[in-house]
């Protein structure tokens, strides 16, 4: 079967937003959220923990190099409840 969905329909999508990386922070996270980006024509995604802050979000070191995501870059994400 073949399903279709106008993209400001999805959930995901619809919720999502752009956040810029910054350096991860030691004292743990708060949070969990989808993180995705493109690169060089290429989807790269996770779901991950993670703190947010004023259009900014901090993510696990291991996270950030399994994206290969560096701290000034934007990101898409959707928070998970």
């Amino acid at each position: 079967p073949h399903f279709g969905a106008k993209l400001e329909d999805v959930t995901l999508v619809k919720n999502g937003k752009w956040h810029t990386v910054v350096a991860p922070e030691k004292a743990g996270f708060s949070s969990t959220a989808l993180v995705g980006f493109k690169r060089e024509g290429e989807f790269r995604g996770v779901n991950t923990l993670c703190n947010f802050q004023d259009g900014n979000i901090s993510l696990p070191t291991m996270t950030q190099k399994v994206l290969d995501v560096e701290p000034g870059e934007k990101v898409f994400i959707s928070q998970i409840p």
